[in-house]
């Protein structure tokens, strides 16, 4: 039993909190914006089409799936930040970097670190994606009947190799977890085995304190393995990214460097502000001194550093995770899968396989319903469930159904986008539904196409309209999806995930379906709802995960 005491300062709580409710002129658990009372703190919730914990916390709370609510706050950047405690807390090797910024520092951040998300560096995303699709492909096929379990490692090694291309220009062959790899003695093979470790002992980030970075080889053997393989990772990465830095950085200055490359584009960025800004007072040539963070405009070292592996971390479990659950829908939905393939076959003909001849610029933008597909997969199973930003000063004003709320500084407001994405008044009555086809728009307008009379009549002689097929926006408002976040810190790698996602499944359905394998007695209705069901019991950690991801196989069948 609780001490009288604790009893006794419930009840206090709870008190002040229903006054403070009250007070704010919102409904107490009704409506899309509501107030939540409890012993400890006030809370201010939502309803939703899904069931969302609302844990207890030592701070005001506000969550809302009102798109107006949303809308102001993504805009009203000043007076709303990102999670501050969260940014404070974060693992040491994400600091001080684009995610752990504010104000003016995060614009710095962001100015060098968006650039390199360009066209050119997409160029690279897709012929790599391509690439590593293919040897997806291959070691999947290789099951044969008996099929495979390992979708969701082999999806992330497959992300994980795509983000070394693109970021570091290092071009790694798809080799399956528990397979041979490269040479011990290999940089980029070391490199690789030590960013893997970080990506999936991610959770230890943070948890390892400070200090056991920082122990000699003598005390790591008497941690834990876990904990030791994690740490000795991590001492690795960062010797090697000093390495790669210093590296890079003379072939920049030489003129040697790929721009493309996210790491050189960065590097790159980093010395023309910082030329800029110290242009008159820097001796000529002295382009490589360490760069300095508050003055110059520029990243140091350590910020380079600390943006490459959050370059990583963002690219890598959520978009491994997106196909990892494609694909495993895929298996269970065969007429999307003829749906998409009817796509691929239209845009891809008959050209070979070989991943050289499918050029980003000539095929990407024309696999509209791939794109589609994974928008679907996103509304549904958002790899980040909520979105979360501080009120900042004294506390702020909200417009909340006509009226003015006032929230106190300090507070939190969650936007849930799972919330968001499944509610029927923006998304219809079959808004829990999975249908990629709301994401088509069949015929486009006139006033947005610049497909002549004689285009359209010459396609529909053909038999095909699939190339007058767009991308339809979402619905009601931008607000009511937003997986990579919205206003001016949303995801600056959108375009990365989109392109890798669209070549990965656009190869992979090319001449292969995926099957998913019945267990004994079973119908392909029942197995059907086995593997919906599957997904459904998906838990949210870092990123939204299936409970076990090896639970059920999958298989690939040559298409007739």
């Amino acid at each position: 039993m609780a001490p009288l005491w604790q009893l006794f300062s419930s009840i206090v709580s709870f008190t002040q909190n229903y006054i403070a409710a009250k007070k704010t002129g919102l409904p107490i658990e009704k409506g899309k914006v509501f107030v939540v009372v409890n012993p400890r703190k006030l809370q201010v919730g939502y309803i939703s089409a899904v069931n969302c914990e609302m844990a207890l916390a030592d701070s005001e709370q506000i969550y809302s799936v009102d798109l107006d609510v949303i809308r102001q706050v993504y805009l009203r950047k000043k007076h709303f930040e990102r999670d501050l405690e969260g940014c404070e807390q974060m693992p040491e090797l994400l600091k001080p970097s684009v995610s752990s910024a504010f104000g003016a520092d995060w614009q710095r951040h962001r100015r060098i670190t968006a650039p390199p998300f360009n066209e050119s560096n997409m160029k690279i995303v897709w012929q790599e994606s391509l690439t590593q699709a293919s040897g997806l492909t291959q070691w999947w096929i290789s099951h044969g009947t008996d099929g495979f379990r390992s979708s969701c490692s082999d999806t992330m090694t497959l992300a994980l190799n795509v983000l070394a291309a693109a970021g570091l220009g290092y071009s790694w062959k798809f080799v399956a977890v528990g397979q041979d790899s490269e040479a011990d003695d290999d940089f980029s093979a070391r490199y690789r085995d030590n960013l893997a470790v970080l990506l999936t002992s991610i959770r230890l980030l943070g948890t390892t304190p400070k200090w056991m970075y920082d122990l000699g080889p003598n005390h790591i053997k008497y941690l834990p393995k876990l904990f030791r393989d994690h740490v000795v990772a991590s001492q690795a990465f960062r010797k090697q990214m000093r390495q790669l830095v210093e590296e890079r950085k003379v072939e920049v200055a030489a003129g040697r460097a790929n721009e493309n490359i996210f790491l050189n584009a960065m590097i790159a960025k980093s010395v023309e502000i910082r030329q800029e800004k110290t242009a008159k007072t820097s001796p000529a040539g002295d382009d490589f001194v360490e760069l300095d963070a508050n003055g110059s405009g520029g990243l140091s070292d350590d910020e380079i550093f600390a943006n490459m592996f959050d370059y990583n971390i963002a690219g890598h479990e959520t978009t491994a995770h997106t196909l990892n659950y494609c694909f495993h829908i895929l298996s269970v939905e065969p007429q999307w899968q003829a749906w998409l393939q009817e796509e691929v076959d239209h845009v891809y003909g008959t050209l070979p396989l070989d991943t050289s001849s499918l050029e980003y610029e000539q095929y990407f933008y024309r696999l509209k319903r791939c794109l589609a597909f994974m928008y679907e997969m996103l509304r549904l199973y958002s790899p980040v469930v909520d979105m979360e930003k501080d009120v900042l000063g004294r506390g702020q004003e909200l417009r909340v159904d006509g009226r003015t709320i006032f929230i106190p500084g300090g507070s939190e407001v969650h936007m849930s986008n799972l919330a968001v994405h499944l509610l029927p008044e923006y998304w219809g009555a079959d808004s829990e539904e999975f249908r990629p086809t709301r994401w088509i728009l069949s015929t486009p307008k006139p006033s947005e196409s610049a497909v002549s009379a004689d285009a359209v009549e010459e396609t529909h002689k053909s038999g095909s309209m699939l190339d007058l097929e767009e991308v339809a926006p979402p619905p009601v408002a931008k607000e009511s999806f937003f997986p990579w976040s919205l206003g001016a810190r949303n995801c600056p790698g959108k375009k990365f995930a989109q392109v890798e996602f669209v070549a990965v499944v656009s190869y992979v359905l090319r001449l292969y379906r995926l099957e998913a394998i019945k267990l004994e007695g079973e119908t392909p209705e029942i197995t059907r709802s086995r593997i919906w069901e599957w997904t459904r019991e998906s838990k949210a950690e870092i990123t939204i995960n299936f409970r076990e991801p090896e639970k059920y196989a999958l298989r690939m069948v040559k298409r007739q």
